[in-house]
């Protein structure tokens, strides 16, 4: 779902926590082509807890993969995430679109946590009463800040592009999931884990059911080894990734990881928990995991079997073609967890 669309492919560009990932595809017929994909670390302080605290570094990022992937194109998909949006399946009245635009504010107004003049306003019905079997229809409601679109549309244009859509990045990874997965029947959960902070969506029957965002994610690693180790911050996060240093015992870093793993995987269970409070299916059939925390040894089978459910790590080019001519097949796949959300924006096109 495009939040604000201002056709023809998109740049995808996903600004995290860690990393700002740009992705740029092209289709043929029925077939999506990967035409470049960039990523370009960022400094721990340039985006705290999804504020984004030094545009300038983000800027440079952005600026640096397009000279080095040589990626054309003027106009951007982007994502906003975490505090700054709000994602809800609401019940309404039965009504017709028209209706539910005239009416959407005052519904909004109900379940948004902030002032409505300060956020901009998307929707889309789910679910009528002859589908689904109630006396209401469902409609997921998307809220985003003013203030944080701004801030976006503001650091693409410094670059010297267009905001073309803002989308919210657990819709961004579902589309991603659509064209690589195809149709999967049954309630699968796609998690994204980032540095800071994971992203959940439950599908239920290819429709979002539930979208959660929580403060947990791969700098927990990395500030716990540092603090037991008193390292500095780069040199956790390699021992984070696996690498051995001298008078850091490997099996206390493997206690550490194991141990934020648990408290992970404790809020996935809580959100699963909630979930099934709220729905009459009891069952998650599959969980796919994307970004640069899914890579964390050991991580996926630990969430399979705490869960309960199996676990797959999404590759974002399962069904795209890649040309090993021009791309190295080997540090691509390295990188694909991290790529899903800047794929799935580049997906996208004006006026889907």
């Amino acid at each position: 779902m495009g939040l604000f669309s201002f056709g023809k492919p998109l740049v995808g560009i996903d600004i995290g926590a860690h990393s700002v990932k740009v992705a740029q595809l092209k289709e043929t017929g029925k077939i999506y082509q990967l035409v470049a994909f960039g990523e370009s670390p960022i400094h721990p302080e340039a985006v705290v807890d999804g504020a984004i605290m030094d545009a300038g570094a983000i800027v440079n990022a952005i600026q640096n993969i397009l000279a080095e992937q040589s990626i054309k194109g003027s106009q951007v998909a982007t994502a906003v995430s975490g505090s700054s949006v709000i994602v809800k399946k609401i019940p309404v009245p039965e009504m017709d679109e028209e209706e539910l635009a005239e009416s959407i504010q005052w519904e909004a107004e109900q379940y948004i946590p902030f002032d409505i003049e300060e956020v901009n306003i998307a929707f889309q019905t789910i679910n009528r009463p002859e589908v689904s079997g109630k006396a209401e229809m469902d409609v997921l409601l998307v809220a985003a800040k003013k203030e944080k679109l701004s801030e976006l549309q503001n650091i693409i244009a410094q670059v010297g592009l267009d905001t073309a859509i803002v989308e919210v990045d657990a819709f961004s990874l579902q589309n991603c999931f659509e064209v690589n997965y195809e149709t999967v029947e049954g309630t699968i959960a796609l998690i994204d884990i980032g540095a800071q902070s994971m992203s959940i969506n439950i599908i239920e029957n290819g429709i979002s059911s539930l979208i959660r965002y929580i403060q947990i994610g791969g700098n927990n690693y990395t500030d716990a080894i540092q603090r037991d180790f008193n390292l500095k911050y780069e040199d956790a996060d390699l021992v984070k990734k696996g690498k051995q240093l001298p008078n850091v015992n490997p099996k206390a870093v493997s206690n550490i990881l194991r141990q934020i793993s648990s408290d992970l995987v404790s809020d996935i269970q809580r959100s699963f928990d909630f979930y099934r409070s709220s729905s009459s299916n009891e069952k998650i059939d599959k969980i796919y995991v994307s970004g640069g925390c899914a890579k964390i040894k050991g991580l996926v089978p630990f969430m399979s079997n705490k869960l309960q459910v199996p676990v797959e790590m999404m590759n974002p080019f399962k069904n795209i073609e890649v040309a090993e001519r021009v791309f190295n097949i080997e540090e691509l796949q390295d990188k694909a967890p991290q790529a899903a959300i800047a794929t799935g924006l580049a997906l996208r096109k004006v006026g889907d």
